[in-house]
């Protein structure tokens, strides 16, 4: 009986596997029909393209037959975007078109020759540059739109592929909570110019400071101080009274903020996201060789509680176009850039100046790596 039963079940599964692949084009099973290879090839494509890279990639699909024809079959493919906007509708995602400038298929047409199931492949190219969106998802949907009259397998007419940066802009990155950086400057030159940037996300902001980066009793980013909001932005310059950014200058917690204070010699210009959120005037030169910090200042309670990646200080005053276009990845050997800590080395108590220049940041604490859509 033990036996009879596995066989059944046996015979049951054939069964099952050989009807979900039976063709079907809604009025009966044709004899002969067109299908793309790799349409089970639902697969994430992963770029990462921080520090100014260029990712190429491309991938081979190949329209085939169920069984040969007499005769020369042409067939074609293309990109179909309202299968997204239904993949979404069955599924519950919210995945988006993957914009044009993104990929190319160069030759959209086969032609499968007589006598033969296949005949040769699709090329689809992928060219991600910078700047690509991060913390999205995108489905390109590579579907048959021709086949010389013949007809489709529905099931197997379509490639989906998922692109996304790095995960969709989930990256390792360091906290910040109950740590600093101390960064070794020894024979940076005098700044007479300079751009302060980093990407911060706090947990809160209830304490007096925060500290984004800068020596103190010199020169300083931070967020909060006496007599303003904990999450109001401050820029601290020598001779020059300290800088609140006021409305527009406040940060949101539970949320990644770019922050950046550039002085061009004459002003300093604090900007939120891209924003300008306060300028003011300033005067000197700043020397950073001794006592510069990510993330400390005064005492060890004014750390940011939360994360921090992308941290640079740039001898240049940098635009506020520039500022924009690469608030979460610019290229180690861009002009102007002293030091560079992605904060995202995910080993070690040392974050790597990535310029080379080998102003590299010592954690006063064990680094906790953590997982973060940086966006």
């Amino acid at each position: 009986m033990k036996n009879i039963k596995l066989f059944l079940f046996s015979q049951l599964v054939l069964l099952l596997i050989l009807g979900c692949n039976k063709i079907k084009d809604g009025v009966g099973e044709p004899e002969n029909a067109v299908y793309i290879n790799e349409s089970l090839a639902y697969r994430p494509i992963n770029f990462s393209v921080r520090a100014g890279a260029t990712v190429q990639n491309s991938l081979a699909l190949t329209p085939r037959l169920v069984k040969a024809e007499n005769h020369n079959v042409e067939v074609a493919v293309g990109v179909d975007n309202g299968l997204v906007v239904q993949y979404n509708e069955v599924n519950g995602t919210n995945y988006e078109f993957l914009p044009e400038k993104y990929y190319a298929i160069p030759k959209s047409n086969v032609t499968i020759p007589a006598n033969s199931v296949s005949g040769g492949t699709v090329a689809v190219n992928f060219n991600i540059t910078d700047p690509f969106p991060r913390g999205k998802l995108y489905l390109l949907p590579v579907t048959i739109t021709n086949t010389s009259g013949l007809p489709i397998v529905n099931s197997s007419k379509t490639a989906f592929y998922l692109i996304g940066d790095n995960s969709g802009g989930a990256r390792i990155v360091a906290t910040s909570t109950n740590n600093a950086f101390k960064v070794n400057f020894t024979g940076a030159p005098i700044l007479s110019n300079f751009t302060f940037e980093a990407m911060v996300y706090g947990n809160k902001f209830d304490r007096l400071i925060s500290t984004v980066m800068g020596i103190e009793g010199s020169v300083l980013l931070r967020i909060g101080d006496a007599g303003i909001p904990g999450n109001q932005m401050q820029m601290v310059m020598p001779g020059s009274p300290n800088l609140n950014t006021g409305s527009g200058g406040e940060l949101s917690a539970n949320q990644w903020h770019h922050v950046a204070a550039v002085y061009n010699g004459q002003t300093v210009s604090v900007y939120l996201d891209g924003k300008l959120a306060k300028s003011g005037p300033a005067s000197g030169t700043v020397n950073v060789t001794n006592n510069f910090y990510l993330g400390f200042s005064y005492d060890n309670q004014r750390y940011i509680d939360g994360m921090m990646c992308e941290a640079r200080v740039w001898s240049i005053a940098r635009t506020q176009q520039e500022l924009i276009a690469n608030k979460d990845y610019v290229s180690p050997e861009t002009t102007g850039l002293l030091a560079y800590w992605s904060l995202d080395d995910n080993t070690g108590n040392v974050a790597i100046d990535k310029t080379g220049h080998g102003y590299n940041a010592t954690s006063t604490s064990p680094i906790v790596w953590v997982q973060s859509i940086v966006k």
